[in-house]
Parts: structure tokens; C-alpha cells; sequence
């Protein structure tokens, strides 16, 4: 069952991450064209109100990239809740505390008797 899980969650991973660096990297390219629009424009000597609607759309678009980058990272947070609820704790390192509530090695630990 744990393995299962794991390729459940290394799977869902896999997809995820491309799609949180796709809208991302959505964003900063409409960031880049709007700056470009701009600038083109003023290098042109064109007036303020050329491409106002273009402008208008792109600024929408971004708008609404913006959105889907801020619900792509709350999925991002309620994926990492899901895998500590899906995926149990199977080891700890030296570089954290036990979880609340485990057991200390003393309680767990079998006395060592000889056997004659």
C-alpha cells in the first residue's frame, strides 16, 4: 500500500511541477510583452493612446495569469498537506525532532535478558 502511494504521489508530482513552472513562466512572458509594447511604442514616438486596447487585453490577460498563479500555489500548499496526510512518516534524520507524540526509543526498547 505505501508503495502505491508513493507512485500516486510521485506521479501527481511529476505532472505538477511543469504545470506550476508553465503558469509561471506565463506570467513573466506576458510581464516581458507589455514592456516591450511599451517601450516599442515610446522608441516610435507613437502617441499614448496607439494600442490602448491592445494593451487593454494584454493587461486583462495578465490579470487573469495572475489568478492562476495564486491557485496554483495554494494547490501547491494543499498538495504538501495531502502527502503528510497520505504518506506516513517512515524515518526521521538527525536534522529534526520526532513528530508529536512518538514514542521515546526508551518505551519502545525490549530489555536485553540472558538466556540460560
Amino acid at each position: 500500500m505505501l508503495k502505491s502511494r508513493l507512485n500516486a504521489a510521485h506521479a501527481v508530482l511529476q505532472d505538477f511541477m511543469p504545470a506550476e513552472q508553465a503558469v509561471e513562466e506565463s506570467f513573466q512572458r506576458m510581464v516581458s510583452l507589455l514592456n516591450t509594447m511599451c517601450t516599442a511604442r515610446v522608441a516610435a514616438n507613437l502617441p499614448m493612446q496607439t494600442g490602448r486596447r491592445e494593451f487593454d487585453h494584454i493587461s486583462s490577460a495578465l490579470h487573469h495569469i495572475g489568478e492562476a498563479r495564486s491557485l496554483i500555489l495554494s494547490a501547491h500548499e494543499a498538495l504538501v498537506d495531502t502527502r503528510a496526510a497520505v504518506l506516513p512518516t517512515v524515518s526521521f534524520g538527525d536534522n529534526g525532532a520526532c513528530p508529536p507524540g512518538a514514542p521515546s526509543l526508551a518505551t519502545i526498547a525490549t530489555p536485553i535478558r540472558a538466556v540460560g
